[in-house]
């Protein structure tokens, strides 16, 4: 048995086909999650259901109680994230301007993500080629970013900025792992960073897809934080 059809359309209207996690847009890209699973005497209401993106899906049920590391999600706070993100969309009602009540803290937030993504860590996502060598220092905004982007602190009371902000952290991530598993550093500088030259040698097809990818990549993170930006600034009047 799952949830009546009438209970998933209820859900994903409410959350906005957003994670109720993490507040990235899903699409068609979201599961309805029992909060207490059925086999433990959970129900098919809509009390008792959580739309989540595939990511924090597996992540919530990544805790094995006979070897337990970290800490498990609960009942109270699974429901308690989701009703806050449901009170965000119902309020934010994706409207061209925030509710004024949003527009103090909205704006302290945007400064605290503009403190930290600089423009020339944009720039490097924009105009670095990762066929060329770069510094380790050139990473460490985003690596700083990605560090403590899910700090409750920092997230944006207005549903539509937060999904965006969402957005950018997991293409941003998406990007960062990407690079971690095809860079190393330079024979003759520790500090900097490349693709192997050796692979453009002997793998030069698969050298060619890994520039191709990471620079896609950096350009889609930095394309999302300029979508951010613009509809912040238009929403928050600043």
């Amino acid at each position: 048995m799952g949830f009546p059809s009438s209970v998933v359309e209820d859900v994903l209207v409410r959350c906005g086909r957003c994670c109720c996690l993490c507040h990235k847009f899903c699409g068609v890209k979201i599961e309805t999650d029992h909060i207490v699973q059925q086999a433990n005497g959970g129900t098919d209401d809509a009390d008792n259901c959580m739309p989540l993106c595939f990511d924090c899906h597996a992540e919530v049920h990544h805790y094995t109680a006979s070897h337990p590391k970290g800490r498990k999600f609960t009942p109270a706070e699974l429901k308690s994230h989701r009703d806050n993100w449901y009170g965000k969309v119902a309020t934010a009602g994706g409207v061209a301007t925030a509710s004024s009540s949003y527009l103090e803290p909205d704006r302290k937030t945007l400064e605290q993500i503009r403190s930290k993504i600089s423009p020339k860590y944009l720039s490097f996502l924009r105009e670095h080629s990762f066929g060329h060598s770069f510094p380790d220092a050139a990473l460490t905004p985003g690596e700083q970013y990605l560090a403590t982007w899910r700090d409750v602190n920092e997230e944006f009371l207005d549903a539509d900025l937060e999904q965006l902000r969402a957005d950018f952290a997991h293409s941003l991530a998406e990007f960062q792992w990407e690079l971690v598993k095809n860079i190393f550093p330079v024979e003759s500088r520790s500090d900097w960073y490349s693709v192997p030259s050796d692979w453009e040698e002997n793998q030069p097809e698969h050298f060619r897809e890994i520039i191709a990818q990471l620079n896609s990549l950096a350009s889609t993170a930095a394309g999302k934080y300029e979508e951010l930006i613009r509809t912040a600034r238009r929403k928050l009047s600043v």
